[in-house]
């Protein structure tokens, strides 16, 4: 097998290519393909493969492939031979029985196929769940996004003691893209933050070892107090660099932002406080494995206190050598399946905290962890704490019947002797008493049920460290240097791997060095783009010059109108998310840095499409290349009717109007409309369109010579005078379009109105609990619909031309499609007599 991009393979290649998916939790990779049910072969179609892996499609195929002897996963399954000539599987045989190719590979395909209820009905889905660890949705396709590879940039660039100018500019193509990223670049790039306050607090405590509660209280206040850490931040610093992206929206932050003053009974700095809590209790323990962590970096890692271990591990090798029949059972082998155990506990993130005892008591469901603002997002994929319990079965939480349970008590207890039949369930009981005496592990009653987690002052934390790992290093370890001796001949944590862990020579991994040096530099992004009023863009581009603020943005996500002069102010940085179309459009974007002291750095990241692979392999043609004088096609429709429609706007201004021939705001113009009033806009200015149309005609042809055919000639004759019926006229383009903003306006009113008697029959009844809900959820949707009507009378009358596309817009010449919507969230104070949610309209314009 080769590993080739997608994009150099040609049309005609022979052989099959299919891609890779690799688990985020032990790196396992495999193919991926698309086989229906009816078919021999695997299908080599990346959209459908695609398709199917994000649909979870039964159609999907996971290939692991194998050596010839290599023994098969431990899960349910089957071993295929695989034709790379023609994606033929086969159960045996040195040769192809679809094409007669001799190069067959052996492969193995796990049964991830589950039957799921997905929206009350039950159908057939693939799980993503890896073959080698079991995790389940650990599997990831192997690539990268451009926003992705961005932040990854950025987070170097900011973190760069070098980079004395932390400014930059990221140019998109699209006002959606630019929007996007804006956000995805703030809240990738914060946990790279989070981990380098985490290692420069561990490396300048005066101890080697902390243990992690005290970690917990420790690293706000190392950030905080100067006598600690003389870099330490202010208060509105700290609260500007540590509050979590998804907390931003909190009330009390968008007052500081707004006034510079938190409120007065604000509790942001504890939310912030607790925060940070979780971010130490994720990264050394669910999260501790994926990813750039800072376990997987070996930059710092979390360990287990020997002592109660050890002695749990004195109290129960009599019981097991006389109840269970283990007579040649060592101190030295329960020591190991006791540790086992716990590292298991802690990678899986069952490791009890306060913020848990909800998420507990309702068996794991993630939306308890929902309802804390101070908490991270979590959807329905998104990897969370996963404790241990005794019940039979369980969605959320392992079981003491889980296969690696089992397989841990025959792979270590019994290595060297014979377990008896179906023992683990009880053995495991008897283990998990005698490490709850011993303190290491909390057992906590959920409903009829049993759930452990682990004790939090069991572990503590360090930033000196060692790696063990087996042959092949398929399985590794990043442990704290005083536990690695205990570890040495430990079997491997994956069933999968056979081998036992033993002590690495030391390297450095290269991100560890940006963790423990990298400056704390928060990308604070923007969005500048067409979707923002022309005042809250001024205001961003403001702020961002004068960066005056902690909040202050530092990273403008925009669109090419900053190519048209728009002043910025000096930065040294530029972030071209695509190549630009044209050899001018890319010196126009790069020149954006480097006018303070001639020096700049420019990163142009190439999508996979053909214009940006081409300037990808031959990147001098882009930066060296000849440029072209902009030009536009003048025979194009479309621009020169929006042309001649200005020119006429231009003559009704200079024929003398006063100012109230055109109101400002849509909402007197729908009036007119609605009411027929054929003495007022838009009929003022389409009667004087047809009273001059001939000398407005030939005045604005005049303009162009001999440029236009005689067909567009034509063309714009017909849009100014109609009299032909496949082309629309302005009149007709006007009044059409305003009409249907009208009916629009009519319909919301309509629902405003029945929502309103709808909530005055509601308030006539008994009420209760369920009844207030529904009143607060009719009020809740009608004042949304009236934040829309406002928004619609409240738009400039030009605006709405542009946006129609009848008058040029330079920067956005296309009309898109518009959706309105109003977002609502839940208020965290409802004390002021204002309710309990917040409200806000926006428009998003796709074109």
């Amino acid at each position: 097998p080769a590993l080739l991009f997608a994009d150099d393979l040609r049309q005609d290649h022979s052989a099959v290519h299919l891609p890779l998916v690799q688990c985020n939790a032990c790196h396992t990779t495999a193919w991926a393909g698309f086989k229906p049910a009816a078919q021999t072969r695997i299908i080599p179609d990346l959209r459908a493969i695609y398709s199917a892996f994000f649909s979870r499609s039964p159609d999907l195929m996971l290939l692991l492939p194998l050596l010839p002897d290599e023994p098969e996963p431990a899960v349910n399954g089957m071993t295929r031979w695989l034709c790379g000539g023609c994606g033929y599987l086969q159960g045996e045989g040195e040769q192809c029985q679809g094409c007669g190719e001799h190069k067959l590979q052996r492969v193995f395909y796990p049964d991830n196929r589950r039957q799921r209820s997905v929206q009350g009905a039950s159908r057939l889905v693939y799980e993503h769940i890896c073959p080698v660890c079991e995790t389940r949705d650990s599997l990831l396709v192997f690539g990268a996004r451009v926003a992705s590879l961005g932040s990854v940039a950025l987070s170097h660039l900011y973190a760069s003691a070098y980079n004395d100018d932390p400014k930059l500019i990221a140019f998109s193509d699209s006002v959606q893209d630019a929007a996007h990223r804006a956000g995805f670049f703030s809240a990738r790039t914060w946990l790279s933050n989070m981990r380098m306050a985490i290692t420069q607090a561990l490396a300048k405590h005066p101890d080697d070892t902390i243990p992690l509660p005290v970690f917990y209280d420790y690293l706000p206040r190392f950030w905080q107090d100067k006598s600690l850490n003389p870099a330490a931040f202010e208060r509105e610093r700290f609260i500007a660099e540590f509050l979590a992206p998804n907390m931003q929206w909190l009330p009390d932050f968008q007052t500081l932002c707004k006034t510079g003053v938190l409120p007065a009974d604000s509790h942001l700095l504890d939310d912030i406080h607790k925060r940070l809590q979780w971010e130490v209790l994720a990264e050394f323990g669910y999260r501790s494995r994926i990813g750039r962590t800072l376990v997987r970096t070996a930059t710092a890692a979390a360990g287990i206190e020997l002592a109660p271990v050890q002695l749990a591990a004195l109290r129960l090798l009599t019981p097991l050598r006389e109840e269970f029949g283990l007579r040649a059972l060592s101190n030295k082998e329960l020591t190991w399946f006791l540790l086992g155990f716990v590292l298991r506990l802690q990678h899986k993130g069952a490791i009890y905290h306060p913020f848990l005892d909800a998420y507990i008591a309702d068996g794991g469901r993630t939306y308890i962890l929902n309802r804390q603002s101070y908490l991270p997002a979590f959807a329905p994929s998104t990897p969370a704490p996963v404790m241990l319990t005794d019940a039979t079965r369980h969605t959320g939480f392992d079981t003491l019947h889980g296969r690696w349970y089992q397989d841990w008590c025959k792979r270590t207890l019994g290595r060297q002797q014979l377990l008896p039949q179906n023992c683990e369930s009880d053995l495991y009981r008897l283990v998990l008493d005698a490490l709850t005496e011993a303190g290491v592990v909390k057992a906590i009653r959920a409903g009829k049920n049993t759930v452990w987690c682990l004790q939090p002052e069991t572990l503590y934390l360090s930033a000196d460290n060692a790696t063990l790992a087996t042959d092949g290093q398929r399985s590794t370890l990043c442990v704290p240097a005083r536990m690695a001796a205990e570890l040495v001949g430990l079997p491997a944590l994956e069933h999968s791997d056979h081998g036992d862990y033993q002590v690495q020579p030391q390297t450095r991994h290269w991100l560890s060095r940006l963790y423990r040096q990298g400056r704390i530099q928060r990308v604070m992004a923007a969005e500048h783009t067409g979707l923002l009023d022309s005042e809250d863009r001024q205001l961003i581009e403001q702020d961002f010059i004068k960066a005056d603020k902690p909040w202050s943005p530092n990273l403008l996500s925009a669109t090419p109108t900053l190519e048209m002069g728009i002043n910025i102010g000096a930065l040294s940085s530029v972030l071209l998310c695509s190549v630009p179309p044209t050899q001018a459009n890319y010196l126009q974007r790069i020149g954006r840095a480097g006018r303070r002291d001639g020096n700049a750095f420019s990163l142009t990241l190439a999508a996979g499409r053909a214009h940006d692979l081409y300037f990808y392999a031959q990147p001098e043609q882009m930066m060296a290349g000849r440029i072209d004088a902009p030009g536009v096609f003048l025979n194009a429709s479309a621009v020169i009717e929006r042309q001649l429609v200005a020119y006429c706007m231009d003559r009704w201004v200079a024929s003398g109007i006063d100012d109230s021939a055109m109101p400002r705001t849509l909402r007197p113009v729908l009036d007119h409309v609605q009411k027929g009033n054929l003495k007022s806009f838009p009929y003022n200015f389409i009667a004087f369109c047809q009273r001059e149309a001939l000398p407005i005609l030939e005045e604005f042809l005049g303009l162009f010579g001999n440029e236009l055919h005689e067909r567009t000639r034509q063309y714009l004759r017909h849009v100014l005078l109609g009299g032909d019926d496949s082309i629309e006229s302005l009149e007709l383009q006007l009044v059409k379009r305003l009409t249907e903003l009208v009916k629009e306006r009519e319909r919301l009113s309509s629902r405003i109105d029945a929502l309103k008697r709808h909530i005055d029959k509601l308030e006539r009844q008994p009420q209760d609990e369920v009844l207030l809900q529904e009143i607060n959820e009719a009020r809740q949707e009608r004042s949304g619909l009236q934040a829309i009507k406002r928004r619609i009378n409240g738009k400039e009358t030009l605006n709405f031309f542009t946006d129609e596309g009848l008058i040029p817009n330079y920067a956005f010449p296309e009309a898109g499609v518009l959706l309105r919507s109003v977002i609502y969230w839940r208020r965290t104070r409802t004390d002021d007599g204002r309710g309990k949610y917040e409200s806000r309209v926006y428009e998003y314009e796709r074109p």
